[in-house]
């Protein structure tokens, strides 16, 4: 069951939150090319989960 899976279904509502409830999707080369956006994004903001730092390394 989808719902049983605590970690899907934050991902799913995290998605749908800051991303897909703000963009009216037309077609799917839209959906794809939004959600890959979303992610290049969330791969490069900071979190406070790592010391205000991003998930991918950053340069000296």
């Amino acid at each position: 069951m989808p719902w049983q899976n605590p970690y899907v279904e934050r991902l799913i509502g995290s998605i749908r939150r800051e991303c897909l409830d703000h963009v009216i999707v037309w077609n799917e080369k839209l959906l794809r090319r939004t959600l890959r956006s979303y992610f290049h994004y969330e791969k490069s903001r900071t979190h406070l989960a790592l010391a205000k730092d991003t998930p991918r390394c950053r340069e000296a």
